[in-house]
């Protein structure tokens, strides 16, 4: 299994597509191009939780979501690690909401509406 780089992921200029909600979570799915031209998938979660009042639309650029992009990439390299026996096994996904200090306006894309609605 190949991880893409942040590099990868960030440089796409094919936008980030939502893929489902599912557990209190929104997956979004980016395209990426490897380094011999084929294009691959890489899905990652964003907790609902962390949302706030932040606006997430059906696609977004990518440098939009880069943040859980590289958390998720962290949370697979962890488990990966673990699984060679370099540590503890991770058993569910980092907490996005704990990312945040409480008190914080939000961080994401924190739009009250959607562009062209006033």
């Amino acid at each position: 299994m190949k991880i893409p780089t942040i590099g990868q992921l960030g440089k796409s200029k094919i936008p980030v597509k939502f893929a489902r909600a599912e557990r209190r979570k929104l997956w979004y799915s980016a395209t990426y191009v490897e380094d011999d031209g084929a294009e691959r998938q890489f899905e990652f979660p964003i907790d609902v939780s962390w949302t706030d009042d932040g606006v997430f639309l059906p696609e977004h650029k990518p440098v939009q979501l880069m943040r859980w992009m590289r958390e998720h990439l962290e949370f697979i390299q962890r488990s990966l690690s673990a699984a060679m026996g370099g540590g503890p096994p991770p058993y569910d996904p980092p907490d996005y909401s704990q990312s945040r200090p409480a008190g914080t306006a939000s961080r994401g894309i924190a739009r009250p509406y959607p562009p062209g609605v006033k």
